[in-house]
């Protein structure tokens, strides 16, 4: 247990070593030109200063994309910076842009590597990377240059307001104003959270009074009995509460349920609603906007912070800031900017009749009605934006949102939020959690998987920090979990902790080892997904391509064990210290999920249940570059719709048949981060009908986990050798 001051220093301690491992790991590309460059000299003297590596490298690795043109520009209207979406025009980023996230800093060069400018990743899609661009560039600088080449420098801002928000969190002053402390109530549920957070105090479960409150919940909202016990519990907790999505749950749904009940049911309640990313905060507010439909709610007072380029959909615009800004007081803003407008134009032309008269006189007067009439609509945005922020009885921003000036005006309208909720809390670190936890002043939610993927934590020294790397949902979740096993005390009635149990993504068959190994035993499937397979698309006895009486004809898991070959891993080319996820990749394993991609591309092309073959089917592997291998292997395919990621890159995400190819087989029996078995949960729970499994049972063997895993397919599912898709290679190749 750390007291305060403690803490805040091994998370500064941590910061600092996660700040100096991404300086280190963002090298910049060899033979970079500066002869043109006109920017910001510091830029170009930290990429100067940088470790450096080749291009095709930082290509494998996922930090740099070359072959880019505009694809769509804009200029935000708050700041009026040029946002260029670059892309290529025919094909994905591919598995070149994996390493990219918003919010970090870019260099953009033309075909010969010359640089051009600097700029700041603000969204980013599999088709394209939304970056605005430094003071002084304009979108026809680009268009001279294509194609462009963008790669990753890394990023400073996040480190920032992290550190900015220990302090406001240590200082239990108000985050929008310093010089004040906060509210009693306010410094109440700070000071309980902070308390569970450090370990100080233990979450307790809800009273019989606190549960005795029951809440009508409609049954239009079609929320199964555990679903409806989440949204009691967000309702019932007293400061924090703890809701635990498991892969295909409808932890969406339930979330937005409960935040819909709680906006109709307490008129003058204001909510705020982060996730760690752009996506899942949209998804979020997307699906309360849907829950309010429902229950014949309105989405008037829905305000969404962020900037226009970083909306994941369209149906995002109509709640921006900008769009509520104009929607909301169009009359009033479209009367200053005309009187503005009327100003500024005969202040010009006076100005230039002035030259031949001489009339300073009234140049005076015109210029001071121009800068008089140019205050007034500065004024009238600021205090219609101000109403916006006001009047916003839902906010929805990321984590690293709820630091920016707009998210703190907001929260000052009402002395912060009565209920804020956090998803996806299981990749957020203590520290990206406080700006949350700052605007506080009611409930605080957090809704997750501690099973699924945790925060990037880049340097061993804050990877070995538990205090850093392990999120507090997760140890919530912990020791919850082992205080439900006690006998409970009398009058107590629920757990501030409640696990979704029922899924409707997978069949039961795949739903059986991730329920035993992750979760309790408790993860079934919903009977709509029970019995799902490919049968449903291709008939019972579709799998008989092998001669073997003895195997299903109609298999959900599927186990192709390289055992029998020497199909060892390969360690890529470059220096692992600047790249380590370049290290490893297996052509042996590549050549098998070719066959195996061909395969039931093949067979499913023959069913007319089945539009897009290759959109039913998604490649994981671990490994950038045995991605990147696949990727430049099957681009026919994914050019038709076939998804090859990284684990990273699938999560949330769902396909019908999915194929991972695990790489790691060496004679030493090292699985290398393949033993953070949250990686293992996640790729066989994007599957809904079919999972195939590609690796080395002797060597995944060597991991508990995973050894565990491999049983369950020999004894489950269907094993086939890499000899028996050897006349795969020319009976259903493209």
């Amino acid at each position: 247990m750390d007291t305060m001051d403690k803490w805040i220093n091994k998370q500064k301690a941590c910061i600092d070593a996660e700040r100096a491992e991404e300086v280190q790991r963002c090298p910049a590309a060899t033979g970079i030109s500066y002869d043109s460059y006109k920017g910001s000299q510091a830029f170009a003297t930290s990429l100067q200063s940088a470790p450096t590596a080749p291009l095709r490298l930082l290509q494998k690795a996922g930090y740099a994309v070359k072959g880019l043109t505009i694809l769509q520009s804009q200029v935000m209207a708050s700041s009026r910076t040029p946002v260029a979406q670059l892309g290529r025009q025919n094909s994905t980023l591919g598995a070149d842009a994996s390493g990219f996230h918003t919010r970090d800093i870019v260099a953009i060069l033309d075909g010969r590597l010359r640089l051009i400018c600097q700029g700041i990743v603000v969204s980013f899609t599999e088709k394209a990377i939304g970056v605005s661009l430094e003071d002084g560039i304009e979108i026809a600088d680009l268009e001279a240059a294509e194609p462009l080449v963008v790669f990753r420098a890394g990023s400073d801002l996040t480190f920032k307001y992290l550190l900015a928000n220990m302090e406001h969190f240590k200082s239990y002053r108000i985050p929008w104003d310093n010089g004040k402390e906060m509210t009693s109530e306010m410094a109440q549920v700070r000071r309980k959270i902070t308390e569970v957070l450090l370990g100080e105090r233990e979450l307790e479960p809800l009273s019989s009074k606190q549960w005795s409150h029951k809440l009508d919940i409609p049954a239009s909202l079609s929320l199964n009995s555990k679903q409806r016990e989440a949204v009691q519990c967000m309702s019932a907790a007293s400061f924090l509460s703890v809701i635990w999505g498991p892969a295909g749950t409808g932890k969406t749904t339930t979330l937005s349920a409960g935040v819909a009940l709680c906006l109709l049911n307490n008129p003058q309640t204001r909510i705020l609603v982060c996730a760690p990313s752009n996506t899942a905060t949209d998804n979020l507010l997307l699906g309360i906007c849907a829950a309010l439909r429902k229950l014949n709610g309105k989405t008037d007072s829905i305000l969404r912070l962020g900037s226009p380029a970083r909306a994941t959909s369209e149906a995002i615009y109509p709640f921006l800031f900008d769009s509520r800004l104009l929607t909301d007081y169009a009359s009033e803003l479209h009367g200053a900017k005309t009187d503005f407008q009327k100003a500024e134009q005969a202040y010009k032309r006076i100005r230039t009749k002035t030259k031949t008269t001489g009339d300073k006189k009234a140049l005076y007067e015109a210029r001071s009605e121009f800068y008089s009439a140019r205050s007034n609509m500065i004024a009238s945005q600021r205090d219609c934006g101000k109403r916006v922020l006001a009047t916003a009885r839902l906010v929805a921003c990321t984590l690293s949102g709820t630091s920016t000036s707009l998210c703190l005006r907001a929260a000052e309208s009402s002395n912060g939020f009565d209920l804020v909720l956090v998803d996806e809390a299981s990749q957020a670190l203590d520290v990206s959690l406080l700006g949350a936890i700052l605007l506080t002043k009611g409930k605080l939610v957090l809704a997750g998987d501690p099973n699924q993927l945790p925060p990037t934590v880049l340097s061993d020294r804050a990877m070995h920090s538990k205090t850093f790397s392990l999120p507090f949902i997760n140890r919530i979740t912990s020791s919850l979990v082992q205080k439900a096993e006690e006998v409970a005390p009398e009058g107590v009635q629920m757990s501030p902790l409640v696990m979704l149990e029922q899924q409707y993504r997978f069949c039961q068959q795949i739903c059986r080892f991730p329920s035993d190994e992750f979760y309790l035993g408790r993860l079934v499937p919903d009977d709509s997904v029970k019995n799902i397979s490919l049968a449903d698309f291709l008939g019972k006895d579709w799998f008989n391509c092998v001669d073997d009486g003895t195997l299903s004809k109609n298999p959900t898991e599927l186990f192709v064990d390289t055992c029998s070959m020497n199909l060892l891993e390969a360690r890529e080319e470059g220096d692992q210290s600047l790249l380590p996820q370049l290290s490893i990749l297996n052509y042996g394993e590549a050549d098998i999920v070719v066959k195996l991609v061909d395969y039931f591309v093949s067979i499913l092309s023959r069913s007319p249940k089945v539009d897009r073959p290759q959109a039913a089917i998604g490649c994981i592997s671990p490994y950038a570059a045995q991605v990147s291998l696949l990727v430049g292997r099957m681009d026919a395919h994914v050019a038709k719709g076939l998804e090859i990621s990284t684990v990273d890159g699938f999560q949330g995400r769902e396909k019908e048949i999915i194929i991972i190819s695990f790489v790691r087989s060496n004679d030493e029996g090292d699985v290398g981060f393949l033993s953070d078995v949250r990686r293992l949960n996640v790729s066989i729970t994007r599957a809904k009908r079919l999972v195939v499994i590609v690796g080395n049972s002797i060597t995944l063997e060597k991991d508990p986990t995973l050894k565990a895993y491999c049983n369950h397919l020999m004894s489950n599912g269907v094993i086939l050798f890499p000899e028996d898709l050897d006349s795969w290679a020319t009976e259903y190749a493209e």
